[in-house]
């Protein structure tokens, strides 16, 4: 469980906007600040005509049949919207995900956007990404300085967290179909203690599980 001083930022509750899609669907939801950060989820299912996505009774479900994929994205990411930009310091930060229940180990993508102007004065995009491999259920971390790319981290417009469902087979490329539930995706401080973090390796990337007490929707206080 995290300490009531670290810095937390709720990324997405999964609490509201219930909805249910078939893939291709592309949409966005205006959303409580308290549950969504920024206000609006965005919501994209697509590179298949089957499986499924929903959020209901506090949880994000993906039925990832064949090649589907599922993206949220949040703020202003791939575009230089600054009605939408998040302004997001992220130095000294972490980003945490909740797994509920899985059928299998998958692939979790986190990114990054952020913008400023070239030397021509030209909208200039800044990205990072990682991934963690996630392997059962429970909270898992990917530390922000082991983004790769070259955002601006003082300054992040957009975040976006795809789910591409199971491990890709080494030899044909194919991933097999599965079922993921996410509890909750949030921004931290990191205080990683010996006793309730562990290390998770997979594809040359590094993330880590941790055990928190679900209290933490309700007990942890934001800047």
């Amino acid at each position: 469980m995290l300490p009531a001083s670290a810095q937390t930022f709720t990324i997405d509750t999964f609490d509201v906007g219930d909805f249910s899609v078939t893939p291709p669907s592309e949409f966005s939801q205006s959303l409580d600040e308290n549950h969504v950060i920024g206000g609006v989820r965005n919501v994209r299912l697509y590179n298949d005509d089957q499986g499924s996505a929903s959020v209901s009774g506090g949880l994000a479900t993906f039925d990832r049949v064949a090649d589907a994929v599922l993206l949220f994205s949040y703020g202003s990411y791939g575009t230089a919207n600054d009605a939408e930009h998040l302004h997001l310091n992220i130095n000294n930060l972490a980003f945490f995900v909740t797994v509920a229940e899985m059928s299998e180990p998958f692939d979790l993508q986190f990114e990054v956007d952020s913008y400023d102007l070239d030397v021509n004065d030209e909208i200039r995009h800044r990205g990072g990404s990682q991934q963690v491999r996630i392997t059962g259920p429970g909270d898992y971390m990917i530390d922000f300085e082991s983004l790769n790319g070259n955002h601006i981290a003082e300054d992040i417009s957009g975040i976006q967290i795809s789910f591409v469902g199971g491990l890709a087979d080494q030899q044909t490329g194919n991933r097999p179909n599965g079922a993921f539930s996410f509890d909750e995706a949030w921004i931290a401080t990191p205080v990683p203690e010996p006793s309730t973090y562990a290390a998770v390796f997979g594809l040359g990337l590094l993330g880590f599980a941790a055990f928190r007490s679900r209290a933490r929707k309700s007990g942890v206080p934001k800047p």
